[in-house]
């Protein structure tokens, strides 16, 4: 979504009726939109998400942990410690 927004480009991103993805998605597109979070550093922080999964040290979702990072309490409804 990033970077369909950076080159001004349309994304057509298909939730099929799960209005919790949509709005998750939203409120979290829109945080690293206001922080201004770069490609390459969303990217960092994808990848430091799966190691943590990977390693059991965190147990929210991709939503949350962005919402941890970048400090959100919006943008989360499941809490994962990490």
């Amino acid at each position: 979504m990033i970077a369909a927004a950076a080159t001004g480009r349309t994304l057509h991103y298909y939730t099929f009726a799960d209005e919790d993805l949509f709005n998750r998605g939203q409120t979290a597109l829109q945080l690293l939109a206001s922080k201004r979070v770069r490609i390459g550093d969303l990217v960092k922080m994808l990848d430091e998400y799966y190691n943590l999964i990977c390693g059991g040290d965190f147990e929210g979702g991709v939503f949350d942990f962005l919402a941890e990072v970048y400090g959100s309490k919006e943008a989360t409804t499941n809490t994962g410690a990490r």
